[in-house]
């Protein structure tokens, strides 16, 4: 708690600290997810809960000492916090790391109608001049083991993704480039390929990238 303010309160650490609440906002209680071992802090993104109940946070961050050199590659590591007992207790699984130093984050995760799981990644190559493709993987066993990832051909971040009545899969991004906005691609086949020569522009009005 705020040493001063008894309506603050602040966060502090290398872990992830979560909220839960059972009165609907009034009150919370809290705990954390301990970051592994190599990791300067945990992030997390968008989570989801499955058809069985389990639930998924897409955690990561810097490895420790990476950062010491700013002209040095600064790879992340992504991994899965999953919860079977909402919430009491969390394990985490590795999903992907990148050794040529790629920065992996705002894991998107859609759950497929045949149960697997679908996940789409940004990923920033920092010194790459062709850089920002999303990078998708799979799990078939609720997010425990994951597929190496694929580099897609979709440029933007962060990603989210859809299942749409029809069964096709939407995955819309942010699109960093003039002219800014919001872009969309959709999928016949569960995220296996990418209809981009009907990509989408939904805004096309974003101001201008900030500088740094």
């Amino acid at each position: 708690d705020h040493e001063t303010d008894p309506s603050l309160f602040y966060l502090s650490g290398r872990d992830l600290h979560i909220g839960r609440s059972s009165d609907s906002g009034a009150s919370w209680e809290r705990s954390s997810i301990p970051a592994p071992d190599g990791l300067m802090v945990m992030v997390t993104f968008r989570g989801c809960v499955l058809r069985d109940g389990t639930i998924l946070l897409p955690v990561g961050g810097p490895v420790i000492g990476e950062l010491d050199n700013p002209d040095a590659p600064r790879p992340w590591r992504q991994f899965m916090a999953r919860s079977t007992d909402n919430g009491d207790t969390w394990g985490i699984a590795p999903v992907c790391a990148d050794p040529s130093g790629a920065y992996t984050e705002e894991l998107a995760l859609l759950e497929l109608e045949d149960g697997r799981l679908l996940a789409m990644t940004r990923a920033h190559r920092m010194r790459d001049p062709i850089t920002g493709y999303l990078w998708q993987q799979w799990s078939e066993d609720a997010g425990l083991t994951w597929s190496a990832p694929v580099e897609t051909q979709i440029w933007g971040y962060p990603a989210y993704l859809n299942l749409l009545r029809d069964g096709r899969v939407l995955c819309t991004y942010g699109h960093r480039r003039m002219p800014s906005g919001i872009r969309a691609a959709l999928s016949d086949d569960g995220g296996r390929s990418w209809n981009l020569d009907e990509e989408r522009i939904l805004r096309d009005d974003g101001g201008t990238p900030a500088q740094g």
